[in-house]
């Protein structure tokens, strides 16, 4: 699957280490990739456990190509 997060701005593709989306032991999903297309971030993600959990994160590293921090936020996803 995939999770497409658009921002006002055009992504910086090398500040992509912003993005993460983890299990619920706080490992990086194995098998997820984030990628970007013009204002948009892409999270590719493996098939998931149903009834596990997940947290996507977003930090500050991840910039706009005028260098503008993206505003932190975490969001825990079920799967289902």
């Amino acid at each position: 699957g995939t999770i497409e997060i658009e921002f006002n701005n055009f992504v910086d593709g090398t500040t992509l280490s912003g993005v993460t989306l983890k299990d619920g032991s706080g490992n990086t999903l194995e098998g997820s990739s984030v990628t970007k297309d013009g204002k948009k971030v892409l999270v590719s993600y493996p098939a998931l456990t149903e009834g596990a959990s997940y947290t996507l994160s977003i930090t500050d590293a991840l910039k706009s190509v005028n260098g503008i921090s993206a505003t932190p936020a975490t969001m825990t996803l079920s799967a289902s």
